[in-house]
């Protein structure tokens, strides 16, 4: 009896490969949340995150925009943190009608807190890696950022600014 054989599929590999990182990084996220204060689950450390870096205050508009979440839900983000003393809104001094939310010396504290933490995590994770495993995880952390850029800013150039287009296209080699 001949065994019925097929010939080997290369793309086949690669949706294995993909689904065994996505199935990775599902646990990764899970246990992030986990182990690392439940701040950021809720959006807080991007919204401290953005206000710390920005000179004369931001709108909720631009918040939510650079954290990437509807205008809804900074506004619910901007109540929690004005109510814990983290950032204050102000009537903007250009125009009255628009709103200038800034960080607080407490929402420094608490962004300087939650970077201490987070970074004590991950160096124990890259510890227990060892040095060759964490130098290798950087690296290719690093190189797949740069993919990610550059076909963000393929897709841009092809579709506009934050339009999405075929992802099985963009899978294709390049």
């Amino acid at each position: 009896m001949e065994q019925e054989t097929r010939p080997h599929d290369a793309d086949e590999d690669w949706s294995q490969l993909t689904h065994e990182l996505m199935v990775q990084s599902r646990v990764i996220r899970m246990c992030s949340r986990q182990g690392v204060q439940h701040m950021e689950a809720r959006g807080r450390f991007s919204v401290l995150h953005a206000l710390h870096h920005t000179d004369d205050g931001a709108t909720p508009s631009e918040l939510a925009s650079r954290c990437r979440v509807s205008t809804a839900r900074i506004a619910q983000m901007l109540n929690s943190l004005e109510e814990g003393g983290l950032v204050t809104r102000t009537p903007s001094e250009k125009d009255r009608r628009r709103v200038v939310v800034r960080l607080t010396e407490a929402g420094e504290r608490e962004l300087a807190s939650y970077f201490k933490c987070m970074n004590a995590y991950v160096v124990g994770l890259l510890k227990e890696l060892g040095p060759e495993d964490a130098r290798e995880l950087v690296r290719l952390a690093g190189r797949m950022a740069q993919i990610m850029q550059r076909r963000e800013a393929k897709r841009d150039a092809e579709c506009g600014p934050g339009r999405k287009s075929d992802f099985a296209k963009e899978g294709d080699a390049q």
